[in-house]
């Protein structure tokens, strides 16, 4: 018995929407990849900066993310666990749960004291949400779009340096 109209346009819409879901999580896993390259380069051009620069800064290596993608020490010698999350939408919060994560897997697998004032750097496009701000308080460094902005538009010195970093890593192949 084949499938009456209503039951094929069902399995249509079912369809467009998994393959949009798919489309999606693969595209943020594109633009979150990027966004942890421009986080790189970003923190070489201002570790020095006080304000949003880590020193002595790298990339986590592990394949299994637990919450830390980067790891540094701030301006006042802290050792800082940091979390990148690009976010499209702005409106997509960085969660309580996200900020967990990065808390626990700072202190478990890489031995940074979290619980220490500015330890938990988060480095986004999006918004942390009350609840992890509120809980976390002093713990926490927010850059997000707002602050890297500040630091990037209209710096051609900023994007001269980038792109020099970026041809250089070229050169290096």
């Amino acid at each position: 018995i084949g499938k009456c109209a209503a039951e094929k346009s069902i399995d249509s819409e079912y369809n467009a929407i998994t393959h949009q879901i798919e489309y999606d999580k693969k595209y943020n896993k594109i633009t979150g990849g990027v966004f942890e390259c421009f986080f790189i380069i970003f923190n070489h051009i201002f570790q020095n900066d006080p304000e949003v620069g880590l020193k002595f800064c790298s990339a986590t290596t592990s394949n299994n993310d637990f919450g830390v993608d980067a790891a540094g020490v701030n301006a006042n010698g802290i050792s800082c666990a940091v979390q990148m999350k690009f976010r499209s939408n702005i409106k997509d919060l960085i969660t309580y749960e996200d900020i967990c994560k990065t808390y626990t897997s700072g202190q478990i697998d890489f031995n940074i004291d979290t619980d220490k004032d500015n330890s938990i750097w988060v480095f986004t496009t999006g918004t942390v949400n009350y609840i992890a701000k509120n809980r976390f308080q002093k713990r926490l460094k927010i850059i997000d779009r707002r602050l890297i902005g500040t630091k990037i538009n209209n710096n051609d010195s900023f994007w001269e340096d980038a792109w020099r970093l970026v041809n250089n890593l070229e050169e290096m192949k």
